[in-house]
C-alpha cells in the first residue's frame, strides 16, 4: 500500500460499514474549532451515520 493525501473524490470506511466520499478540503482557519480552540479533523454528514442501524 501506498500512503498519500486525501483528494476530493476519495472514498472513505469506518469500521462499522459506513462509507463516504471526500467532496471537499478546507483550510485549518476555515473549519470549526471546539472550546479549547482545537480544529476538527473532520465533519461528517450527520445523514449518513444512521442509515446503516
Amino acid at each position: 500500500a501506498v500512503k498519500r493525501k486525501l483528494a476530493v473524490g476519495d472514498k472513505m470506511a469506518g469500521r462499522h460499514g459506513n462509507k463516504g466520499v471526500v467532496s471537499r478540503i478546507e483550510p485549518v482557519e476555515d473549519m470549526p474549532y471546539l472550546e479549547d480552540g482545537t480544529p476538527v479533523d473532520i465533519v461528517l454528514n450527520p445523514l449518513g451515520v444512521p442509515s446503516r442501524m
